[in-house]
């Protein structure tokens, strides 16, 4: 069960760094380059943590999670 304060930082990380989306279903998506909080996302939801991922168009950007 999610606490309110958990909500809160649900919605704001979904507002911010999320992506929402329909693949083969629905899909949500929070991609981001601080990889403790895609984590404790993930472990929320108990949902992978995948990366870290580069962008090889631009190789001075940060590797991000998803």
């Amino acid at each position: 069960m999610l606490s309110i304060v958990d909500v809160g930082r649900v919605a704001g990380l979904l507002e911010g760094e999320g992506h929402f989306g329909f693949y083969t279903g629905p899909r949500v998506q929070l991609q981001m380059t601080d990889r403790d909080v895609v984590q404790w996302f993930s472990d929320l939801f108990g949902v992978r943590c995948n990366g870290p991922y580069t962008d090889k168009r631009n190789d001075r950007r940060k590797p991000f999670w998803s």
